[in-house]
């Protein structure tokens, strides 16, 4: 049986606590769509999504914008009452959303849902639920965004988000150290494949936080633990909130990190694109640089 605490947490005007058996699971099981399935998988990965991303991730092949707007809502609301996701019912205006949509979370049901025929363990009911603080929430629905474009503008061929992205390696002077980013992905373009980590940044930190991880990155790249498994070593890509910021790292990485330059590019949401398109701009030298670095392009010097 799995009892689903999670609407005390975001719902204000009611709380209601549902049962939902393990027979009514595989009911529903049987009864939902790939497509129904997708969306719980995208929500489930994301942790949070607005109606508007998963129309475009989902809905896309609509006849126009508000139809595939009216599909998703449907759809969503169905995966609402059968009790699988909630929307988080708070004033979503200051992350973008408008009055008529909503942002999602999937419930420890349609956890448990995905997981029939999984050889993995049951959901460990969460008692305790917390409300999302406004910089966690917009994070998130930034990565989401990140998700969402990368599944429509490119050919993505693997994505991981946290903690499955996260690598882990030991300094000369045996500190374990954990590298977080927010999302690893692959792309492949131009008969290539190309590696990256991806960091979103809302301006909320001190550059000189940002070049502490930056140097965590280099650090890593230097122990050669990615390139042994992926025979590569992946871009790390900063996606910032505007040009300001994009200079402001940029100029930060060249003065003090410029032994580690070309592991990184800083860029923003609108020029994605050609990010991933065309190649990347250098920091340190304003030339189109290719992604991939291989295992023999290892530094022998440590700093």
């Amino acid at each position: 049986m799995v009892r689903d605490m999670t609407d005390t947490a975001f719902t204000v005007s009611r709380k209601i606590t549902m049962r939902i058996t393990k027979k009514k699971l595989n009911e529903y099981n049987q009864q939902l769509t790939k497509r129904d399935k997708a969306v719980l998988h995208s929500i489930k990965m994301c942790k949070f999504m607005k109606t508007n991303q998963v129309a475009r991730l989902h809905f896309s092949g609509a006849t126009t914008p508000s139809a595939s707007l009216r599909a998703t809502t449907r759809n969503l609301t169905k995966l609402r009452r059968l009790g699988l996701i909630q929307p988080l019912e708070r004033d979503m205006r200051w992350f973008g959303v408008r009055s008529t949509s909503f942002v999602w979370t999937i419930k420890t049901a349609g956890i448990e849902l995905l997981r029939l025929g999984e050889n993995t363990p049951p959901v460990r009911v969460r008692k305790h639920i917390f409300e999302p603080t406004y910089i966690f929430l917009k994070h998130t629905l930034a990565v989401a965004e990140l998700y969402v474009q990368l599944c429509t503008k490119t050919n993505l061929v693997k994505c991981e988000f946290e903690p499955n992205c996260w690598r882990s390696y030991t300094t000369d002077f045996g500190v374990n150290v954990t590298l977080k980013p927010d999302l690893y992905a692959v792309v492949a373009t131009g008969g290539y494949e190309n590696h990256y980590f991806f960091e979103v940044d809302l301006d909320t930190e001190a550059p000189s936080r940002i070049m502490q991880k930056c140097e965590r990155y280099g650090r890593y790249y230097l122990t050669g633990i990615e390139q042994k498994q992926n025979g590569v070593f992946p871009k790390v890509a900063w996606i910032v909130p505007d040009n300001k910021r994009k200079e402001s790292l940029c100029r930060h990485i060249r003065e003090h990190l410029s032994e580690y330059a070309d592991l990184f590019v800083v860029t923003t949401f609108e020029e994605l694109d050609s990010v991933i398109f065309t190649g990347i701009i250098d920091i340190s030298t304003d030339k189109s640089t290719y992604l991939l670095r291989n295992t023999d392009s290892i530094k022998e010097s440590r700093p």
